[in-house]
């Protein structure tokens, strides 16, 4: 069956979810557009020598999702690349990730649904009552709304959804990132799963230079992989390895701390301790120009933020735990 982790515990919710009720499942047509190892199957179909295992693949996949529809789940697939997206599916992609549990509960996040990231540094932010509705009613104007400009959601008097629409080179999220990293005072704690590049790396160790605290938390360095050379890691490990060079060509740097057990998919920035913006913005300049859209939650709320701060200590814990005995 699809080496896919999440898609298969799905199947099992629905298994033993009540058969007489309403079964819906939405599924990102990433999931259908990828292999486990992380590579394009459009564009291994391309090669004599993976096509045909390509095209078992796909046809496990619908195997899989005809166990769905024999459990009556409406399926339904979203987000399909177009054109050329089809054979490098990360590009221009929506990378929208949240969950709303009728109308009342709401769950912003920045993980996937898939078993290529599950066991990495990550969290989820619950919202109930009017918050999850203002919050339910933001994204799904993505769908109903067909312009191109970024716009923001009041949830509450502490709490903004902002949206990126996924224009190339246009992002309010990594605006108000940038604006924030400029005018702290004291401190910046931040996570994502590539060190941060471009304007945000030159912002972030200015900050540095003038006094305030940077921590910024990325994954184990990344590994290339000459068994997959068109796998999503690949692109990965040279994004990276283009952003320390760039790093220090310019003269760039700041503290970054590498977790040595586990992935950091998480994508949180906490500044001077009163202000947190968490979603699925990784800081990256190189995200902007792709054009992907994205969402974050801009917030004063000290509740939220203490807790996202423990998310931070946590890390740094289980990645440096001779921290322990400096604590």
């Amino acid at each position: 069956m699809v080496d896919d982790f999440a898609v298969e515990s799905m199947y099992e919710v629905f298994a033993a979810a009540p058969k007489d009720g309403p079964k819906r499942y939405r599924i990102d047509c990433y999931t259908t557009h990828m292999t486990g190892n992380g590579e394009p199957i459009e564009l291994l179909k391309l090669f004599p020598w993976s096509a045909k295992k390509m095209i078992e693949l796909q046809k496990d996949q619908e195997e899989l999702f005809n166990r769905f529809r024999g459990l009556g789940v409406k399926l339904e697939f979203t987000n399909p690349p177009k054109g050329l997206g089809k054979y490098v599916p990360v590009f221009g992609r929506n990378h929208l990730k949240n969950s709303g549990v009728g109308e009342r509960v709401f769950y912003v996040r920045g993980f996937n649904d898939d078993g290529l990231t599950a066991g990495s540094v990550d969290f989820a932010v619950k919202f109930t009552g009017e918050a999850a509705a203002r919050l339910k009613a933001g994204f799904e104007s993505i769908d109903t709304d067909e312009g191109n400009s970024d716009y923001e959601v009041e949830i509450d008097q502490q709490t903004r959804l902002i949206v990126d629409r996924g224009v190339p080179g246009q992002s309010m999220i990594y605006d108000i990132l940038l604006e924030n990293m400029q005018q702290s005072l004291s401190s910046i704690k931040g996570m994502s799963a590539l060190v941060p590049d471009g304007r945000g790396a030159k912002a972030l160790a200015a900050a540095q230079t003038r006094g305030s605290s940077v921590e910024v938390f990325v994954s184990p360095a990344i590994q290339s992989n000459p068994a997959h050379p068109f796998s999503f890691g690949n692109m990965l490990w040279m994004a990276e390895k283009a952003n320390y060079f760039n790093m220090q060509r310019n003269g760039v740097s700041f503290p970054v701390f590498r977790n040595q057990i586990r992935g950091a998919h998480g994508k949180c920035w906490i500044f001077d301790g009163k202000t947190a913006i968490f979603g699925t913005h990784n800081a990256s300049e190189k995200g902007v120009k792709a054009g992907t859209c994205e969402a974050a939650i801009i917030t004063t709320n000290q509740k939220i933020i203490q807790g996202l701060q423990n998310v931070f200590s946590q890390t740094k814990l289980e990645s440096y735990p001779d921290i322990k005995g400096v604590i």
